[in-house]
């Protein structure tokens, strides 16, 4: 059974328990028989288009309630499952926890930069901004004309939309959490 039948299975019979419906009940608003429904929800018929159309419809759900898993409340990513992307030289190294995907407009990744080391990055686009929280150490952000000193537990609203530089002045170790959006 493929992804999309197994969905499909698990979600109409959850839905049709949540709805406090038998099979037979269903079958009177669907115009589907009941043979065929009992079928579908134990993953022994690729029902067509149009009778998830009428399944959808009797049961009065959108077509995604039917296709798509249930999301997991919590979900778990460990730190050897991310992407990690280092400079030339190890000085710094960029750590991808949740990549953009379809039901998100944001990721979140740590930075982590070598003492004495910098960063510099381009722009990201003129609708992206980064939340930024320093979880360790002290870095200095020039963007522009400006400059700011982030310690340990500050933070900073940046609009990515030019180059901008990130630099370790401290002894030791700088680190930081990034939540990037687009807009």
């Amino acid at each position: 059974m493929d992804t999309i039948d197994k969905n499909i299975s698990i979600n109409l019979r959850k839905i049709r328990k949540e709805q406090n419906m038998s099979l037979d009940m269903l079958s009177e608003r669907t115009f589907v028989s009941k043979s065929m429904l009992g079928q579908i929800e134990r993953g022994e018929s690729n029902p067509t288009i149009t009778t998830i159309a009428k399944i959808c419809e009797g049961l009065r759900i959108g077509i995604e309630d039917l296709l798509y898993r249930e999301k997991d409340p919590i979900s778990l990513v460990k730190k050897d499952q991310c992407r990690v992307t280092r400079s030339a030289q190890s000085r710094y190294a960029v750590r991808l926890v949740f990549p953009f995907n379809k039901e998100r407009n944001f990721e979140i990744y740590t930075i982590s930069i070598e003492a004495g080391a910098q960063m510099q990055l381009p722009s990201h686009g003129a609708h992206t901004t980064e939340y930024i929280t320093v979880t360790q150490g002290t870095l200095i952000l020039r963007h522009e004309n400006k400059e700011l000193k982030l310690a340990c537990g500050d933070s900073a609203c940046l609009c990515a939309g030019g180059e901008y530089t990130w630099q370790n002045m401290g002894d030791g170790q700088a680190q930081m959490s990034v939540v990037m959006t687009v807009s």
